[in-house]
């Protein structure tokens, strides 16, 4: 009997309406979807229930049926977020801790915060995202359940990666390799932290550790015939190479693995299209820009921001090139909006720098400097040194 059951039974028992039962605190709807099975009561809502039922709460509850339900939520929910319908999978999850909660089981508790952080992750609610992966973190450490430590680890890296805490990412993805490392068993996912660190490195300007991390995860994804991790590697060496002043080298990565993705049902084949335009901007500005065209109508059709931000950057450049000082302007201004509506710190230091640039060539050096310095602001509270330099580069010439 199921515990919307249970109640309905004691309530008819003891001849109860069902907005008798619900008294002052609940409403009589609630009370008809709890026991039908639609709504799990919280803890605190069993509890009175059952003092108006004048039963012990322990009457209600089977924990056999309970860890079942809680078990189904969180399958549905997981379900439900891969088909892309993210509100209705946090309203499942939600559900599932609140019904896990009345379980005995810390694991199950443990699983369902972690599948909650998920959903909140999907919705870019990197602060509750934290919260709840962090709660099922401890217990997944207290229990000792090695597999599931290093998946949340890698989930909270992921997060703070989301929320542009670059730092803490990259603590989580070192702790992650570490317990990972110990185990063969996870290699799958000690080669996805391998790339995510790379990432995180490269953020924060450490391109010579970054560059390791792409080139173990290359190396190994080939080891596995894991090709669509062996293009996010080499697509992560190539840039690293093009930063540290290997264009040639890079270009010619590059161009490797875009052909390895066009025989990879595409994978990843736009931003490598739009890494290649960059990397062939001085040799061939136009076919660069031809690049980033196509890849800014791939994006606006994707909704894809991130990625229109960075191409609305490169075609300003190119506009710098062309001498069109003032397009160049107007292109950073859309990227900037951009930037700050999905937020993004790291892009918008970018494009504060992009208008300074511009600001300069018009010959307004007193604007440039302000943007310059919004634009190292921004680079500081993120600890990305690469960028860091590169600013302070502008600031010292003004």
């Amino acid at each position: 009997m199921s515990l919307g059951q249970r109640i309905r039974q004691m309530r008819l028992q003891q001849g109860l309406s069902q907005a008798e039962l619900a008294g002052h605190q609940l409403s009589r709807a609630y009370i008809s979807r709890i026991e039908s099975g639609s709504s799990i009561p919280s803890r605190e809502t069993l509890e009175y229930l059952a003092k108006r039922l004048n039963r012990p709460v322990d009457f209600f509850l089977s924990n056999h049926d309970i860890e079942k339900k809680a078990e189904e939520l969180i399958r549905e929910s997981q379900t439900t977020l891969q088909h892309n319908q993210p509100a209705k999978a946090l309203e499942l999850a939600q559900d599932a801790v609140k019904t896990s909660l009345l379980s005995h089981s810390e694991s199950l508790i443990a699983d369902a915060r972690y599948q909650l952080g998920c959903c909140y992750a999907y919705q870019n609610d990197v602060d509750k995202a934290y919260d709840a992966l962090q709660d099922a973190l401890w217990t997944y450490l207290r229990l000792n359940d090695r597999k599931k430590e290093v998946q949340t680890l890698y989930y909270l890296g992921s997060v703070c990666f989301s929320g542009e805490e670059f730092k803490q990412a990259a603590r989580f993805f070192r702790t992650a390799l570490a317990r990972a490392r110990e185990h063969k068993r996870f290699l799958s996912l000690y080669l996805r932290t391998l790339i995510a660190l790379g990432s995180t490195l490269f953020r924060l300007g450490q391109l010579d550790e970054a560059f390791n991390q792409y080139q173990e995860a290359q190396q190994l994804a080939e080891q596995m015939g894991d090709i669509a991790r062996q293009i996010d590697a080499m697509m992560g060496m190539s840039w690293i190479q093009f930063r540290q002043g290997f264009a040639e080298q890079a270009t010619i990565l590059a161009e490797k693995t875009l052909e390895l993705s066009e025989h990879f049902r595409h994978y990843q084949s736009v931003p490598l299209k739009q890494n290649l335009g960059i990397m062939i901007f001085d040799k061939d500005p136009e076919k660069a820009h031809q690049l980033w065209i196509e890849c800014l109508e791939y994006y606006r059709e994707h909704n894809d921001r991130i990625g229109q931000v960075t191409i609305l950057e490169e075609l300003g450049r190119y506009h710098i090139f062309d001498r069109d000082l003032a397009k160049a302007d107007y292109l950073f201004h859309q990227a900037l909006a951009l930037a700050h509506a999905i937020p993004s710190i790291y892009l918008a230091g970018r494009l504060y720098r992009d208008l300074g640039d511009v600001a300069l060539l018009q010959n307004l050096p007193k604007q440039a400097d302000e943007l310059f310095r919004l634009a190292y602001g921004c680079f500081r509270t993120l600890h990305a040194e690469d960028e860091l330099r590169e600013t302070e580069k502008r600031l010292v010439n003004d």
